[in-house]
């Protein structure tokens, strides 16, 4: 089981291990916050970058953006601007396609929270930019990770991928 440093629970507030309600197990979790305990340790080199992926069962795929990527028998692809989430307010366009590449009429709903610590659940107006394609505004207000549970909808079908976004300043 994760245990995070001392500093890092003292400025979250809380010990956790894992983010169920988020769809994060604890193997996932650990491999959300990897890196994130050192750069906090005195002495320290920076070790943590930003980046963005997906939670498939207990393993997290870190993507390119605009990588597509499946998950539950769809293809996805997200856009995040900026890119590296490198500041706070943050878009993510996700694309919802069947396997063959096609979009999907779909729908998403979506709520997000930052994985050390339990601001929320934060919910976010998600607006359609066309069949498949949605826009997704975030204020991710502290440097971290956080997930944002989505819930797709298509062909009948429900599916909740979390998506992860490490939001983490520029290297000097």
């Amino acid at each position: 089981m994760l245990l995070v440093s001392a500093s890092l629970l003292s400025a979250c507030g809380e010990e956790r291990t894992s983010a169920p309600e988020l769809g994060v197990s604890a193997s996932a979790f650990s491999q959300i916050v990897e890196g994130t305990d050192d750069y906090l340790s005195p002495g320290s080199e920076r070790r943590v970058e930003a980046w963005i992926g997906y939670v498939d069962g207990d393993t997290v795929v870190k993507v390119d953006n605009g990588e597509p990527f499946e998950a539950a028998d769809m293809t996805l692809t997200m856009s995040v601007t900026p890119y590296p989430p490198t500041q706070f307010e943050t878009v993510a366009v996700v694309e919802v396609a069947g396997v063959d590449g096609r979009p999907l009429e779909a729908s998403v709903d979506a709520w997000y929270d930052m994985v050390f610590m339990t601001h929320g659940p934060l919910s976010t107006d998600i607006e359609t930019l066309e069949p498949g394609r949605f826009r997704i505004p975030l204020d991710l207000f502290m440097f971290g990770p956080w997930v944002v549970k989505a819930t797709i909808t298509a062909d009948g079908e429900t599916h909740d991928i979390p998506l992860v976004f490490y939001v983490w300043p520029n290297t000097p």
